[in-house]
């Protein structure tokens, strides 16, 4: 893994080249979650008029200079024109902009369900926003949207971050805060067995 100017660049082995996922729909096996085949052109302009949103919702900029959106959510704007979307649900601002093909709102429910465990219609707007246009990785070769993966999953992680570590390695603790103050990291954690 390195980087250069497109941003960082992967080991080719690393990026998931099968296809994430796959609809079986009228017949047909389709990359992805929203159909391409048997669209009408309305719920065509709409599927691409919501992504063509997210991705100006993913590089937008705040009055306070944070992104819009980001990871972690710590890290995103509190400019009121986006803090307002927390006020709506995800389905009624997905109908407030005239977007109400079937396939698009079934894929915003699946994808609401699938990272905070709620429906769309119980997921503020705010945070149904951030599931899309929070991912800002800079792949020189792929996409944001792209999946790193490896044989032994996230084990070869583990097996990076401790090369070099196993002194310092504290098990039994949970960190449930990391932050850098000048040059220190300071992370909290929590030891249950020195509860006992």
């Amino acid at each position: 893994m390195g980087e250069n100017e497109k941003g960082i660049l992967y080991n080719p082995l690393y990026l998931c080249a099968d296809p994430e996922e796959r609809l079986h729909i009228q017949g047909y096996w389709q990359s992805g979650l929203i159909p391409t085949l048997g669209l009408s052109e309305q719920e065509k302009q709409e599927i691409a008029a919501f992504f063509s949103t997210m991705e100006k919702m993913r590089n937008a900029i705040g009055t306070d200079g944070k992104n819009a959106f980001d990871i972690p959510v710590a890290n995103s704007s509190d400019d009121p024109a986006f803090i307002q979307f927390d006020q709506i649900d995800m389905k009624t601002w997905l109908q407030q902009m005239g977007w109400n093909t079937s396939y698009l709102h079934w894929y915003v429910n699946y994808c609401c369900k699938d990272d905070y465990g709620t429906k769309y219609d119980e997921t503020s707007a705010w945070a149904g926003i951030h599931y899309f246009a929070s991912r800002k990785g800079r792949v020189a070769d792929g996409g944001h949207e792209d999946v790193l993966t490896w044989p032994e999953g996230n084990q070869f992680l583990v097996q990076k971050l401790l090369q070099g570590n196993h002194a310092k390695l504290q098990l039994k603790e949970l960190a449930f805060e990391i932050k850098c103050e000048d040059e220190q990291v300071i992370v909290k954690t929590w030891q249950a067995e020195k509860i006992r």
